[in-house]
């Protein structure tokens, strides 16, 4: 039961990146920060604004183990690799960037923040520091002259 509520949990954050990527696709003469920056931004705040979302993503990976593995590689890491895809056509990140490998990173980045911000006293605080280091990590895969807010 928990890993279909964690894969139905993946599979709407998964639709809300694949709506970016469209919106991206959509939009070439528009720089892509903003619809990136919101979605890292809404996957973070649900911790704070959904105890099941916040729940799931904390006990998630020492119950299930290897499938959550098999849940993050086959239902979050593709809508990431998606988006990065995209970028990478319009020439928005660094062209030797090996997008499998950085949507996975930036999956486990993504998780160990719900985790930060969930453990965390004052989440709100948390939830900042968080998106704020994210973005930090994010802009280092800027193609040049594409800065990590537009």
């Amino acid at each position: 039961m928990l890993a279909e509520l964690c894969t139905g949990l993946l599979q709407r954050v998964g639709a809300l990146a694949d709506a970016a990527s469209e919106a991206i696709r959509a939009t070439p003469g528009e720089p892509p920060s903003t619809a990136v920056s919101d979605l890292t931004h809404a996957f973070l705040r649900r911790t704070i604004d959904d105890p099941l979302h916040r729940e799931l993503m904390a006990q998630a990976p020492s119950v299930l183990v290897e499938q959550y593995r098999h849940i993050n590689d086959t239902v979050a890491q593709p809508p990431i690799e998606r988006i990065l895809t995209v970028l990478a056509e319009r020439g928005d990140v660094k062209p030797d960037v090996p997008v499998a490998t950085v949507a996975q990173l930036l999956l486990a980045v993504l998780c160990e923040g719900n985790r930060i911000i969930a453990a965390a006293a004052d989440r709100e605080n948390a939830l900042a520091r968080t998106f704020h280091t994210i973005t930090l990590l994010m802009s280092g895969l800027a193609a040049d002259g594409v800065g990590a807010h537009g």
